[in-house]
């Protein structure tokens, strides 16, 4: 029995050679724009006491989870939104009025073209990681504030256009 027992205390020893095959991680190679957050956020159980615009919130953030058409309207309507904020804004330096913004401002300091295509571009990025990534709640509430603040701003360009100019 003890020289069994010295048999299998002997550790192996391997006639094969253990070659890496893999020279460098995969995952390294390429860049990656998803939100690295596994749980998305959205909660099945829902407090009871709610408020009417929370939800109305939730409601609006299950909405977009749930149809991709309605986020992509959301998005048609920020670049559009986008799009109308710089025509007002190209409107009121016309007008004599200052640009708020100061990256802006050295932009359309610079060449209106410029402005122009850096806006749009940046905000065609910005709707391709919220498309991207819209399976996360935090993601989509972004899409609406987004939504919401450009409503907001072109309100008020349209109320500067209509007092002071």
């Amino acid at each position: 029995m003890s020289s069994n027992a010295q048999v299998l205390s002997r550790p192996r020893r391997s006639s094969h050679l253990h070659l890496e095959r893999r020279w460098k991680d995969r995952r390294e190679l390429r860049a990656n724009l998803i939100f690295p957050e596994r749980r998305t956020g959205f909660d099945r159980r829902t407090p009871y006491t709610m408020g009417a615009l929370r939800r109305a919130v939730e409601n609006a953030l299950r909405g977009l989870r749930d149809s991709q058409a309605a986020l992509a309207i959301v998005l048609v309507l920020v670049n559009m939104l986008n799009v109308l904020d710089y025509v007002f804004t190209v409107n009121a330096l016309g007008a004599g009025m200052s640009e708020g913004n100061p990256v802006m401002e050295r932009l359309f300091a610079y060449d209106f073209r410029v402005a122009a295509a850096v806006k749009i571009v940046a905000m065609l990025a910005v709707s391709y990681v919220i498309w991207r990534n819209r399976r996360y709640r935090i993601i989509l509430g972004c899409a609406l504030l987004t939504l919401t603040a450009y409503i907001v701003l072109i309100t008020y360009h349209i109320y500067g256009a209509a007092m002071f100019y």
